[in-house]
């Protein structure tokens, strides 16, 4: 319990005053969501409605701010679930057309408390068997449609609210000279909140366009000289709300509600919502890492929030968790603390039980207008976004949910989204690994031909790299349990500190759009532990999304080739242990192999010292082979040229090797190309040279033939190795 409050970093100034204002706004936020619910013929009911959720808001608040397993997370009363509740609700009254509105109000109380308790049952089951992953193979595409039906139902909710409550919004009503400016004014007021929250990112944008949207509102009523019974008479004020009644709350009510009557009318809409909250839960929470770069105990999270709704949903609150918008507030204010929460809470208690009544003079359009608000924003990340995001099939997908929403019913375009998500999984997605083959660099080294000493080296240092070779169709589960293994390999003390990711993309098929959640907690991984990450081989379409999803960071590189990845950690690694100029120089690699000093002095009597610039053409491919080459310092590559002058690339070599040797020994016109990549230092014997140190100089010569064999028998043992690995 010892980190139960936690101070570090912000001072209790800024804390206290970052609870006060995100309080306030949580109060706010909570009393438009009862206004949404309580709505039609539940509007007389509204008083209990706020007095229900802000209590339940406040139970919520508490219990996630102290046993949250990430510190400053914040929460609130959520307005996807509340959208879903309000479809039962309204399925409740189209069943039963002759319910009067006191049994209306029980059973939509009644009704809440199901859901939420049965939700936060579902949550706490989930992270109790530590189930929660399995919601991550929800396809990205339906999650989209469910949140942009749900950002329309909300603008047709606060465009109700507008009006009072009707529930038909025909353009006879629409076009109604008492409804037009109402609504057309909220509608106005949501846009303006949304393009200016969108513009500006300081926190006083909102209460500052609050204040003075209401201000003026009241300002023009003095002008015109209207009195507040007047305007309340026209319906732009909230109904009439009493200070708040203890009585009202759910759980002093359970006794008197005929349960098996509430169940029979929710059942059908229970599995929608408990699935739809469970996808924003795990939305929430993805969305939370990334912006704070922390990793959070989904399991617990889900276990704590859970055990919340089971309390706040006695208390009659709809479903409420991990509330992005407030926590990311709280982080670029920096002041995480668990005591946010908990000044959040006593604001919110502060105004229910001695401010209630001041609600009475809050405008309709303000309330209305601030569910507008929401709904587009909802439209906006949901359908404008997401296009940029998403293929043309997974496009489509969102449209269609969202239109079946809107034309046919939530739960209608819920269970089309259930059907297609199976569909999707079986066609897409089977049980297959996306991951070919994991090796370290100890057991997979580029093509780059290196002396001995550098190949020693590298099996020495290779396990600070860990290359995965990626294949078939990758989507947000499978992508998860790669960056769970990598989490553990960066993590694990038994082997050396990791330095290096390569993920190969040769033989991936597809990736869903969901798959970029993962990938960036790898990056994330990578920038916190210093970890170089590679990729290799990625399609143009895959790169493109990652361009605009991933961080531009020092720490992320592209390579078109497996190869040349590896190729690039291996100098690296050369680079971080090569002491001096000298570290492959002809004459140590003589001595290494066994080559006394008189045979080493005769040997490179023959040889002459070159200096070679870059894309030079050391061998070039066709000619007759008449000499042959020590590499001491610089680069080389190999390549393939076809009649028309491409080059297919074959292997690059590095220093302390000999090339040219198979030609020269078996005279026949050179395979390939050989050019320097950067300036090098060679030494060039020739065929001549050669046959005269045979001729004179015996047993250097058979030295000199028997270091030529050790160094080609090393590198077909490498080569052969390197192909069983890969099998």
């Amino acid at each position: 319990m010892k980190d139960k409050f936690h101070f570090d970093h912000a001072s209790w100034l800024s804390i206290f005053f970052g609870g006060v204002f995100i309080g306030f706004i949580q109060t706010f936020f909570t009393i438009s969501i009862a206004a949404l619910i309580f709505s039609g013929k539940l509007t007389a009911f509204l008083s209990s409605g706020i007095s229900m959720m802000l209590i339940g808001y406040i139970v919520l608040s508490l219990l996630i701010a102290i046993y949250s397993s990430l510190i400053g997370s914040l929460c609130s009363i959520q307005e996807t679930p509340a959208i879903v509740l309000m479809t039962i609700i309204n399925g409740i009254i189209l069943k039963n057309p002759t319910i009067n509105n006191n049994e209306l109000f029980v059973v939509a109380t009644s009704a809440i408390v199901i859901t939420t308790v049965v939700t936060g049952l579902f949550f706490y089951l989930l992270g109790r068997f530590k189930l929660g992953d399995l919601i991550r193979y929800m396809p990205y595409p339906v999650i989209a449609g469910f949140l942009a039906g749900t950002g329309w139902t909300i603008v047709q909710g606060g465009i109700e609210l507008i009006l009072g409550g009707h529930e038909n919004l025909s353009l006879a009503i629409l076009f109604h000279e008492n409804y037009l400016s109402k609504w057309l004014l909220g509608l106005a007021f949501g846009f303006i909140l949304f393009f200016m929250l969108k513009r500006y990112k300081n926190i006083l944008i909102l209460p500052a366009i609050l204040v003075t949207t209401i201000g003026g509102f009241y300002l023009t009523l003095i002008i015109q000289d209207i009195s507040i019974a007047e305007i309340k008479t026209q319906g732009w004020l909230l109904s009439s709300i009493p200070e708040v009644n203890d009585k009202n709350l759910a759980i002093f009510n359970i006794g008197t509600v005929n349960w098996l009557f509430v169940l029979k009318q929710v059942s059908s809409g229970i599995p929608a919502l408990v699935l739809v909250s469970a996808i924003a839960l795990l939305l929430n929470i993805n969305a939370i890492e990334i912006l704070t770069k922390k990793d959070m105990d989904l399991n617990k999270s889900l276990k704590v929030t859970g055990i919340a709704n089971l309390f706040s949903g006695l208390c009659g609150a709809t479903v409420g968790y991990a509330a992005v918008d407030m926590t990311s507030l709280s982080y670029r204010m920096n002041i995480m603390s668990r005591s946010l929460g908990l000044i959040s809470a006593l604001v919110t208690f502060l105004v229910l039980y001695f401010c209630l009544p001041a609600l009475n003079f809050l405008p309709n359009f303000v309330i209305g207008g601030f569910l507008i608000y929401i709904g587009i924003d909802f439209l906006y990340d949901w359908i404008y976004s997401v296009w940029f995001k998403l293929n043309k099939t997974e496009y489509a997908i969102v449209v269609l949910v969202m239109l079946i929403i809107i034309f046919s019913g939530f739960m209608q375009g819920v269970a089309f989204g259930i059907v297609i998500a199976l569909s999707l999984f079986a066609i897409n997605f089977s049980n297959v690994s996306i991951i070919k083959n994991s090796l370290s660099g100890s057991e997979l080294q580029s093509n780059t031909q290196r002396g001995a000493d550098q190949q020693q080296l590298l099996i020495e240092q290779g396990k600070k790299t860990q290359v995965i070779m990626l294949t078939g169709f990758i989507f947000f589960g499978t992508a998860n349990k790669l960056c769970v293994q990598l989490r553990e390999r960066a993590n694990s003390t038994v082997l050396p500190p990791l330095k290096y990711i390569l993920l190969d993309w040769r033989q991936v098929t597809g990736m869903d759009s969901s798959t970029v959640y993962s990938l960036q907690k790898i990056q994330q991984l990578s920038m916190v532990n210093d970890i170089q990450l590679i990729f290799t081989n990625v399609p143009d379409n895959i790169k493109l999304v990652l361009n605009t999803t991933l961080v531009d960071s020092r720490l992320l590189s592209y390579f078109s080739e497996l190869n040349y990845g590896l190729d690039w950690c291996e100098n690296e690694i050369l680079a971080e242990f090569q002491q001096n100029n000298n570290f492959f120089t002809f004459e140590k690699i003589l001595v290494d192999s066994g080559v006394n000093a008189t045979e080493i002095a005769v040997i490179t009597s023959f040889f002459e010292k070159k200096d070679i610039p870059v894309d030079y053409y050391l061998i070039r491919q066709g000619d007759t082979a008449e000499k042959l080459y020590f590499i001491e310092s610089g680069c080389l590559d190999v390549f393939f040229e076809s009649e028309t002058g491409k080059r297919l690339y074959l292997q690059r070599i590095s220093t302390g090797l000999f090339v040219g040797e198979i030609g020269l020994i078996l005279k026949q016109p050179r395979a390939a190309s050989i050019i320097t990549t950067k300036p090098s230092v060679v030494y060039e014997i020739s065929s001549a040279n050669l046959d005269l140190m045979k001729a004179n100089a015996i047993e250097a010569y058979a030295e000199f033939e028997r270091v030529m064999i050790l160094l080609l028998a090393r590198r077909l043992f490498i080569v052969d190795a390197r192909v069983k690995r890969l099998l």
